[in-house]
């Protein structure tokens, strides 16, 4: 028991301590950029499918609550990029649709996302910015230690709401190749892919808004 909660205290431990809080501000990079720290909530539903012949295909689904920790690098050369951490508390199971009820009471998720950044839209009011790049999930479930590797995007938006304060709101999705974990001789998927939804803050001394709401 103690073995299967590791990566999950890990994920947790990093969450807490890698910029220090919510009050975390910007970190120095070589050559004159910096190192901006977002925390917050976030959601995430995963979908597994194996493709049957002559019925319904089986369905996996899992809605999973839980918070997340993003690095995102500034004025670096050619381009900044993204570091998101999640780690999430698998809450509810369907199988074709049917809830059902889980086993093991001792359950996590862990999600990592990696890519440039990009700023498509900067403005004012709020900002828009793209990230494509590889991620990776860990899921422990009653029936396989799943492991996901694959490829995704993530779309945000930060709204100046103070000087030193902004809100984070970040959608993305992935499509993953998902026969690395435990199931991958019994019960191997043909598709596996996700969807995630964070609300997060920055706060930030070094970095001021220049035109913020308040």
């Amino acid at each position: 028991m103690i073995k299967k909660l590791i990566p999950f205290a890990m994920a947790a431990a990093l969450l807490m301590a890698a910029g220090g809080g919510l009050w975390a501000e910007e970190a120095a990079l070589p050559k004159g950029g910096a190192a901006v720290f977002d925390y917050g909530v976030s959601g995430a539903y995963v979908t597994r499918i194996i493709r049957q012949t002559g019925r319904s295909n089986f369905v996996f689904e899992d809605f999973m609550p839980g918070l997340f920790l993003s690095v995102e690098t500034t004025r670096t050369r050619p381009v900044n990029y993204l570091f998101r951490l999640s780690a999430f508390y698998p809450l509810a199971f369907y199988f074709n649709d049917i809830p059902q009820d889980p086993k093991n009471v001792l359950r996590y998720a862990v999600d990592f996302f990696a890519g440039p950044l990009f700023e498509p839209a900067p403005g004012s009011v709020f900002s828009l910015n793209i990230s494509p790049g590889v991620h990776v999930f860990m899921q422990n479930t009653d029936r396989w230690n799943y492991v996901h590797l694959g490829l995704g995007a993530l779309l945000g938006a930060e709204f100046p709401i103070a000087r030193r304060w902004s809100a984070i709101l970040n959608v993305s999705a992935a499509f993953d190749y998902g026969n690395i974990g435990g199931n991958r001789r019994m019960e191997p998927l043909d598709a596996a892919y996700q969807y995630q939804a964070d609300i997060g803050l920055r706060y930030s001394r070094k970095t001021e808004n220049p035109k913020p709401y308040l």
